[in-house]
C-alpha cells in the first residue's frame, strides 16, 4: 500500500495490530480465535478493539514508544506536594491519598486516590489512553477475607 491509500485510515481507526485482525495473534498455541471469517473480524476489530491502533500509535497514542516523557504539573501524595517535576510514580501517587495532574507524552492525565477509592482519566504513563472509576472494599482483620 502507498502511504496515501485510504485503507490506512481503516487500519488506524478499526485495526488492532497487537493480536491480529481475527484475534489469532495472542499466542500460537492459545489464540483468542481460530474461526477466521468476516464475522470474527467484525467482532474482534470493530466491536471489541475499535480504535486500538488509533490510541496506540502516534499522533494520538504513544504506547508503542520505548521511552516515555512523564511530567507532573501538580502532585500531592504521601511523598509531599510537588509541582513541575518529572513523575515516576505510575498511575497513582504514593500513599493512601494522592492527586496528580500530569502530561504523559505531552497528553493530559488526571488521577485521584482517596483510601479505597481510585479514579483516573487520560493518557497513562506508558502512553495508552484509559479511564477508571473504582472502589475497593476494605480487608477485614482475617487474612484474605472481605466483609
Amino acid at each position: 500500500m502507498h502511504w496515501c491509500d485510504p485503507r490506512h485510515l481503516t487500519w488506524y481507526v478499526l485495526g488492532n495490530d497487537a493480536d491480529g485482525i481475527f484475534g489469532e495473534g495472542m499466542a500460537a498455541e492459545h489464540p483468542y480465535s481460530t474461526n477466521i471469517n468476516c464475522w470474527t473480524w467484525f467482532r474482534w476489530d470493530v466491536l471489541r478493539n475499535g480504535g486500538h491502533n488509533m490510541l496506540f500509535y502516534p499522533p494520538l497514542g504513544s504506547a508503542c514508544l520505548e521511552q516515555h516523557w512523564n511530567w507532573s504539573l501538580f502532585k500531592a501524595d504521601g511523598a509531599g506536594v510537588k509541582a513541575l517535576r518529572r513523575d515516576t510514580t505510575g498511575v497513582f501517587g504514593e500513599g493512601r491519598c494522592a492527586f496528580k495532574i500530569n502530561f504523559n507524552d505531552l497528553k493530559p492525565f488526571l488521577s485521584l486516590k482517596l483510601g479505597n477509592f481510585e479514579t483516573y482519566i487520560g493518557w497513562r504513563e506508558r502512553g495508552d489512553l484509559g479511564a477508571s472509576f473504582r472502589f475497593h472494599r476494605k480487608r477485614s482483620k482475617g487474612v484474605g477475607s472481605y466483609y
